[in-house]
């Protein structure tokens, strides 16, 4: 007689805020969950890239959310709608990414009785991480809203870098126990590469430079244009691409004269979203991010493995993956002059370009690539699941 129990499937539901992250930021999981037998269920709003999991066999829930939304009826109706979805699929595991997934997904696992509930911390934001009395204030009530819901529920948190695991843990969210290190998403090194036999620096007569990010403050875009400002003062040899779009919340304080002024910089080559990056790095001679923290930054993982130079700040989600004098160059948070100097020590030093460019290629392929996170990940699923963790 067969054992039905013993060789069911086990389900896990992934929760996100659009299907658009599940598309490029977690396939590969996805794919190798289905691979090693479990019964994946994607639990988002629908979106563009909706149909393209679907031609993939991929079952999706259809969430009404609004990611950005903070109407208290239009939350309870997302939360209702969660609900019903999970008392639907009834999951062995349910994890969770992004920030207000982690809340709605935690809160209804503990309602719908799931014990195993991960946490996907893939970045702060502006509430954990702003000095704004905006934030201080929203940050006063959201922390003790986060123990209420993730100590209780037991749940365990994934972290993308040591920063925000040693953060979590100073602010009693959690604990040595339930805090798990994988950093990042994951990177299709075989994707992002560059098949040149030949690399040189610059590609052509200037120096290429890109900006591979939203264009707000958070990214650090001010200092770069003053940065780049000054340093056509010095030379004209050089370019700059910015490949992001724009976001004109009036948060971010930036308008679109901001937007129109900058477009008319001589130096600026482009200045839209782009969506073959992968192209757009073969093209580029140095990639500069000088974020005011990330995750783990995955424009900096990209063109890390496309064997790019890379400039980006000394903050957590950036230098958990550039070493300074070793794979890039780190600059100070919020620091034009360190931005400049930097730029203009690499296009005078095309041998550390090189060497910067093969070093990275290594460091990621040995720490950073889809193989390496989704093996985490699934070990990580193994173990909550032989054995409940008890905080």
């Amino acid at each position: 007689m067969i054992d039905d129990k013993k060789n069911k499937k086990l389900k896990i539901a992934l929760l996100a805020n659009t299907s658009w992250y599940f598309y490029n930021f977690r396939l590969s999981l996805i794919e190798f969950l289905i691979q090693n037998n479990y019964e994946i269920h994607l639990i988002c709003p629908y979106d563009n890239y909706t149909k393209n999991l679907k031609a993939k066999g991929i079952t999706i829930h259809n969430w009404e959310l609004n990611s950005s939304s903070a109407n208290f009826f239009m939350e309870i109706k997302s939360i209702y709608f969660l609900y019903n979805i999970y008392k639907k699929i009834n999951p062995d595991i349910s994890h969770n990414f992004t920030i207000k997934c982690v809340m709605y997904g935690t809160l209804i696992s503990n309602i719908c009785n799931i014990k195993h509930i991960i946490n996907s911390i893939t970045g702060l934001g502006n509430v954990f991480i702003s000095n704004k009395f905006k934030y201080k204030f929203i940050k006063l009530i959201i922390i003790p809203i986060y123990k209420l819901i993730i100590r209780r529920s037991k749940a365990n948190l994934i972290f993308q870098n040591k920063s925000d695991l040693n953060l979590f843990i100073k602010l009693n969210i959690s604990n040595k126990k339930n805090s798990f290190l994988i950093r990042g998403s994951g990177i299709d090194t075989n994707y992002f590469k560059n098949d040149q036999i030949i690399k040189d620096f610059p590609k052509s007569k200037k120096w290429k430079i890109l900006f591979p990010s939203r264009l707000i403050k958070e990214k650090g875009i001010d200092e770069l244009i003053v940065a780049c400002d000054n340093l056509w003062l010095k030379t004209k040899n050089f370019s700059l691409f910015l490949a992001g779009e724009f976001d004109l919340n009036p948060s971010v304080n930036l308008n679109k004269e901001y937007f129109k002024k900058l477009k008319n910089r001589e130096y600026i080559e482009g200045c839209q979203h782009q969506t073959n990056m992968r192209n757009l790095y073969m093209q580029s001679d140095i990639v500069i991010l000088p974020s005011w923290r990330e995750g783990l930054s995955r424009s900096l993982l990209e063109a890390g493995s496309m064997e790019l130079p890379i400039i980006t700040t000394n903050v957590p989600g950036c230098k958990d993956i550039i070493l300074d004098g070793k794979t890039g160059l780190l600059v100070n948070k919020k620091d034009p002059k360190s931005i400049e100097d930097a730029m203009y020590f690499l296009m005078n030093n095309k041998n550390l370009c090189k060497k910067f460019s093969r070093n990275i290629r290594f460091h990621i392929e040995n720490n950073f690539t889809n193989d390496i996170v989704n093996k985490q990940t699934l070990v990580l699923y193994k173990k909550i699941l032989s054995q409940h963790i008890k905080l």
